[in-house]
């Protein structure tokens, strides 16, 4: 799975990272609180997985969009809350909840990647 692009936004802001390559991509900052743990954080919520943001990131006013490759083929993920919508050449599916999110995709894409906090 190659990851193309990763977006979060609401009304007021929004954060586009398109700039990821198929080889190792390194995010950085001069500071801290600059946005690099919420965007990889977006990234895996969008995918599917339960929220892990910072207490103080109101995740629910956002949206949050990720543009994934697996296998040749383009996928893009839109989530807003526990709605999801999951668009390719030939799919448009929209998920209720992300039991139903899972469930399409392990029976008619791919297994995602999920995050295992110990």
């Amino acid at each position: 799975m190659i990851i193309k692009k990763i977006a979060i936004g609401n009304i007021d802001e929004a954060f586009i990272e398109d700039r990821l390559t198929s080889g190792v991509n390194i995010i950085y900052s001069d500071d801290n609180n600059k946005g690099k743990t919420v965007l990889f954080q977006g990234l895996m919520y969008s995918l599917g997985n339960d929220p892990i943001f910072p207490s103080n990131f109101n995740y629910k006013d956002h949206y949050f969009y990720s543009e994934i490759d697996a296998n040749g083929i383009k996928y893009e993920f839109l989530r807003k809350n526990d709605t999801f919508i999951v668009i390719n050449e030939s799919v448009f599916q929209i998920c209720d909840n992300q039991s139903e999110l899972k469930y399409f995709l392990n029976e008619n894409l791919f297994s995602l990647p999920i995050i295992v906090v110990v």
